[in-house]
């Protein structure tokens, strides 16, 4: 199980979404937050790029708004997406429950969205960096 069960539907069971069903799921990053659209059966890791890329945009946006420099390089504070990794926050919009994200659930690339039983439109999802791994 990658997320723990969150929507339920009206007879109390987890609700899963469909395959091509339509979602805005919230993608934070530090200070930086962006909404992605995406297909409940698109794969974690190519969703994870685009927000990525969204989320480029948006650091180099507010890095010239707030410089007003057209040659600031702001973007490169994000991870590569190689070393980095989706996590969902329990709580959706409203945050994790006891205000600490460490309630969250690693999302695996590998896995379709629609694998995460409380994943639905509006939640949020937080970007971390994966800690290096011990040399073996």
């Amino acid at each position: 199980e990658i997320c723990a069960p969150h929507n339920t539907s009206a007879e109390g069971a987890p609700r899963t979404l469909s395959s091509f069903e339509r979602v805005q799921l919230v993608v934070l990053f530090g200070d930086s937050q962006v909404t992605v659209e995406a297909t409940a059966g698109e794969r974690v890791g190519v969703f994870k790029r685009r927000a990525l890329e969204q989320l480029a945009v948006w650091v180099r946006f507010s890095a010239l708004a707030a410089l007003g420099a057209a040659d600031d390089d702001s973007s490169g504070a994000l991870p590569p997406p190689e070393v980095c990794a989706l996590h969902f926050v329990p709580g959706g919009d409203q945050g994790p429950p006891d205000g600490v994200h460490t309630a969250s659930r690693e999302l695996s690339d590998g896995s379709r969205l629609s694998a995460c039983a409380g994943l639905q439109s509006g939640s949020v999802l937080e970007l971390r960096g994966v800690p290096p791994s011990p040399p073996s």
